[in-house]
């Protein structure tokens, strides 16, 4: 959908409200911009049929509204059927962690839905600890989504399948038995530049 500052989201926005879009920082610009985006989700869920819809989102509620997606409201209409929350907030410097997923504002914002909420861990910023998915469970989270699993060894995979519903028992005996057991060491700097402050990716 068109939810920036196009023309068609420009006239919407002057059909809303009587008035031209003059400031970006007005509130009603997130309004909107939600509004739309959960209209363009409907009609993927019509299309969708019987199938469940998965949206993978930010860190917390309210960096979601800054990006179009009104998670309440989404859970609410039964548009989305399972969000799963990634420990990223696109702000700088850049750390995909699972302290940074507001477990409290998505668990009250899908209270009372049929919304299933599941953490996302990446795999190269230490997603794979135990001690995430103990807080996950303790959250009252679904069981997690792993991204960029290939960097898994058999080790964390053995540890995993250790796992037996919140019981975390036979996984942290593993964890011990064959700790850090991941085969990919990320560089500090390159070229003397902070790889965490300025990622590769921003080049693209």
């Amino acid at each position: 959908p068109t939810m920036l500052f196009e023309d068609a989201f420009k006239e919407r926005f002057r059909l809303r409200y009587n008035e031209e879009l003059k400031d970006p920082n007005d509130p009603r610009v997130v309004d909107l911009r939600c509004e739309l985006t959960s209209e363009f989700l409907a009609e993927i869920k019509k299309l969708l049929g019987e199938k469940k819809l998965s949206l993978t989102v930010l860190s917390s509620v309210e960096r979601n509204r800054e990006y179009g997606l009104d998670i309440a409201e989404l859970a609410k209409a039964g548009i989305v059927d399972e969000f799963i929350v990634d420990g990223e907030d696109f702000k700088m410097p850049r750390k995909i962690s699972i302290d940074k997923i507001d477990f409290e504002s998505f668990r009250r914002a899908t209270a009372g839905t049929k919304a299933i909420l599941r953490p996302q861990f990446t795999m190269w910023w230490n997603g794979l600890s135990t001690s995430n998915f103990k807080k996950s469970f303790e959250n009252d989270f679904e069981s997690p989504c792993l991204w960029d699993a290939a960097h898994m060894p058999w080790k964390d995979w053995e540890r995993i399948r250790r796992i037996d519903g919140s019981d975390l028992t036979k996984a942290e005996e593993w964890e011990k038995k064959y700790p850090d057991s991941s085969r990919v060491k990320r560089l500090k700097t390159v070229n003397n530049y902070d790889i965490i402050e300025y990622p590769w990716w921003l080049a693209f």
